[in-house]
């Protein structure tokens, strides 16, 4: 059976990547888990977006795109 990476990710909360520590998960949908963050060095919280895209999954890329 294939792992889910972002499930891999919720997983290990807290974790660090970047700069930044993930939190909690806010919500997830079909496409991406939205993450509840700090910027270290700030202090400033934001909501993270992660989504798991196969390069051969034209719809999914272009829903991405569209959301970003």
């Amino acid at each position: 059976m294939e792992t889910d990476p972002l499930q891999e990710l919720i997983e290990s909360l807290p974790f660090t990547i970047e700069g930044y520590n993930f939190l909690r998960v806010l919500g997830s949908g079909g496409f991406s888990t939205v993450f509840k963050v700090v910027h270290i060095s700030s202090g400033q919280f934001f909501a993270a977006k992660a989504c798991q895209i196969n390069k051969k999954d034209v719809y999914k890329r272009n829903v991405a795109i569209t959301e970003m």
